[in-house]
């Protein structure tokens, strides 16, 4: 249902693997890939409604900090933070 589509020294991105409709009982079927690595922060990507998009920011919550992609800002916000180095509201510039 996850996947990692993108990791870094720095960051990994999360993401969707495909387009689905979610329905409240999926949320106790969503888990975390085995390769998500929390010593680094952790960005979620894709479309979700916001209970699910709650329901992987909870379980993402032991990364370094947790952020969520906006395009139209041409990066990702942080929403959570384990770290001095990152701040609520920084913008984490996707790199390609």
């Amino acid at each position: 249902m996850l996947k990692v589509i993108k990791n870094t020294d720095y960051y990994q991105v999360v993401t969707v693997d495909d387009i689905q409709m979610f329905t409240p009982d999926d949320l106790v079927n969503i888990k975390l890939p085995n390769d998500i690595d929390h010593r680094k922060g952790t960005i979620i990507n894709g479309r979700m409604p916001i209970w699910v998009f709650c329901h992987i920011s909870h379980l993402c919550h032991p990364s370094l900090w947790v952020a969520t992609n906006d395009p139209r800002l041409g990066g990702a916000v942080v929403c959570q933070t384990h770290t001095s180095t990152k701040n609520l509201g920084d913008i984490i510039i996707l790199q390609d």
